[in-house]
């Protein structure tokens, strides 16, 4: 399945703690169904960094990101939520090797976490092509380091 997404959305940020979950969820708002919104950092000295260190969906709550209280490193969108068994697989669903890319997954076999949404109102086909072989596939990439 390609998700390559048809329309991007760029937003440069400096000290915006005050508005930055605003402007997030107006992007989000907006109709297209293939985009991608890339926030860029642009070196705050609020807490703007912690704000956009994470990584969710519509369809869950935020799966991986810097807990508070946890080490901040930065180019990194954290570890995963408590409640999430996350995994990344390559295209045959094997997981990949350190410092390689794969598919961010959460293992579902016991059962979705709460938080986690379980299927697409009255579209059975389009929750197939996500849930599936065990596991939530969210269709995105990501790297994780020798710290996890």
């Amino acid at each position: 399945m390609n998700k390559t997404p048809e329309i991007s959305v760029i937003m440069s940020v400096y000290n915006g703690e005050d508005y930055l979950a605003e402007a997030i969820e107006s992007v989000c708002r907006q109709t297209f169904e293939n985009g991608e919104l890339i926030v860029i950092n642009d070196c705050s000295n609020d807490s703007t960094l912690q704000i956009l260190e994470g990584f969710g969906q519509t369809e869950s709550t935020m799966i991986i990101g810097n807990l508070i209280g946890a080490p901040h490193k930065i180019g990194s969108m954290g570890k995963p939520a408590p409640i999430y068994d996350v995994e990344l697989v390559d295209a045959d669903g094997n997981p990949v090797a350190v410092g390689e890319s794969g598919e961010i997954v959460v293992n579902v076999r016991d059962g979705a976490p709460c938080g986690l949404f379980t299927g697409y109102y009255g579209d059975k086909e389009k929750t197939d092509e996500v849930w599936y072989d065990g596991y939530y596939h969210t269709g995105d990439q990501a790297t994780m380091d020798e710290d996890g």
